[in-house]
């Protein structure tokens, strides 16, 4: 029988902050049960259409995706496929309708720290998982008022709480975002390795309309 496909996407040669080669490796070490390929690009087509999720790990805060691009992927998640951003994969904010999709606008973070992550709700996402604790960076947002997000956990440094991981329907689709990620480190931690595993079963399964 056959994987799902899925796609991880990043930068390398423009990535600010976040290279994809820094976490590739440890992301496809979690995702053994799917078919994963490895994009570095910064656009979308119609080939994006033979897989069943997206994870996005784009470090790209000031570009701006083509008309055509931003369609392209539109199109994909409202036909029925899933996007899971990963920490920086946030980054197409500069396009309205990225930020839209994905229901917030990343605005800063403390220096990296411990944070706390607490279970807010239950969920496929979080099942089985309890609140944990780990360096990261705490990223701040601010949300759009007309998109309903479902948040399944919160994080904290003590000063300030933040979701930390939420989904959203947009059509027949799914996006899914989680907060940590920052680094090789990050992605070594069980909880969030769960998380993760989680989220892309809960993509494949269709049969309950959420």
């Amino acid at each position: 029988m056959s994987k799902p496909k899925f796609v991880l996407i990043g930068d390398n040669k423009d990535a600010l902050y976040h290279p994809l080669h820094h976490v590739k490796d440890s992301i496809t070490s979690i995702l053994t049960h799917v078919e994963l390929d490895i994009y570095e690009r910064n656009e979308f087509d119609d080939s994006f259409q033979a897989y069943q999720g997206l994870l996005m790990y784009v470090d790209a805060w000031e570009k701006t995706l083509q008309p055509k691009s931003m369609a392209a992927l539109l199109t994909y998640i409202a036909n029925g496929g899933a996007m899971i951003c990963l920490h920086n994969g946030i980054s197409f904010q500069a396009n309205d309708e990225y930020a839209q999709l994905v229901g917030a606008v990343f605005t800063g973070h403390p220096p990296y720290q411990t944070v706390n992550y607490k279970m807010v709700k239950e969920h496929p996402i979080t099942n089985g998982l309890l609140d944990f604790q780990m360096e990261e960076e705490l990223y701040e947002f601010e949300f759009d008022p007309f998109v309903q997000l479902d948040i399944l956990v919160e994080c904290s440094n003590g000063e300030k709480t933040m979701p930390a991981v939420w989904w959203r329907k947009y059509g027949l689709g799914k996006i899914i975002y989680i907060a940590p990620g920052h680094d090789d480190q990050s992605f070594q931690n069980p909880t969030l390795q769960r998380l993760i595993v989680n989220s892309v079963n809960w993509c494949l399964r269709k049969e309950d309309g959420q």
